[in-house]
């Protein structure tokens, strides 16, 4: 048997907790980098706080909520990057504008580590989106040809009167 604390929570400690970690979320951080090495008088273990979350619908709610805020401050953050320009740029001796590529890419991936994280977090607001098209290069897979009969008449244009079946 594992020597360790309980988990045993009263209710108001419980709700303190909660309260924090959807703060904290809300905040920017993720559940990880609040719970792994959190105080465990104050924060629950990442497993009990997810039985908590999977134990509760309006916990629940609230989590996802909370990621989906955070996934918007994660969209933000992309926006700054992109638009901070003060490092990128050094002077030289000679009083030229030099740019630093390694900030730069520094940026880049900074940029593109959000990006796949939020493609992650919520594919259908932040995914890559695909057009998937029917048709084959050689023509065999065209689309279906549609076609329509109007009352009265017959599919060669005639009106069909005086025809037999």
């Amino acid at each position: 048997m594992g020597v360790g604390r309980p988990d045993i929570w009263i209710e108001e400690k419980r709700a303190e907790a909660i309260e924090a970690i959807i703060n904290r979320i809300c905040d920017g951080e993720s559940l990880r980098s609040i719970l792994l090495y959190a105080n465990r008088d104050i924060l629950p273990s990442m497993s009990l706080f997810l039985k908590w979350v999977s134990e509760d619908n309006q916990l629940k709610d609230q989590y996802a909520r909370a990621m989906d805020i955070r996934s918007d401050m994660l969209f933000d953050e992309i926006l700054e990057i992109a638009d901070e320009s003060n490092a990128d740029t050094d002077l030289s001796d000679e009083g030229k504008m030099i740019i630093r590529g390694d900030i730069v890419q520094r940026s880049r991936l900074r940029i593109d580590a959000r990006k796949w994280a939020l493609s992650k977090m919520q594919p259908k607001k932040y995914g890559d989106r695909l057009d998937v098209d029917h048709t084959s290069s050689d023509g065999s897979m065209s689309a279906p040809t549609k076609i329509v009969f109007t009352r009265g008449s017959n599919p060669d244009g005639s009106s069909g009167e005086g025809t037999k079946d």
